[in-house]
């Protein structure tokens, strides 16, 4: 039986995200690292939200791969999973 598949989602601070071009790099960087993953951004707040399945990562992966692209996150300000499809 697999494990049950649930997406994730997760809001972190980031202090150091200024312009689209901060938002495109975590983006190209979490894809690269992850597959799909859906990242929003609120650049005025220097928040980010990312949403991937558990059988993706984890936060604390998410978490890495920001902060090997430079962008550290410094608060975790929501993390929740859903329950979704089993494949």
């Amino acid at each position: 039986m697999k494990p049950r598949r649930e997406k994730v989602e997760v809001t972190l601070r980031v202090p150091n995200m200024h312009c689209e071009g901060c938002v495109r790099t975590m983006k190209e960087a979490l894809v690269h690292n992850i597959g799909e993953t859906e990242l929003e951004a609120e650049l005025e707040h220097q928040v980010v939200t990312a949403i991937f399945t558990n059988e993706e990562t984890t936060l604390e992966g998410v978490e890495e791969i920001l902060t090997e692209a430079g962008f550290e996150p410094s608060e975790i300000i929501k993390h929740e999973a859903r329950i979704g499809n089993r494949d």
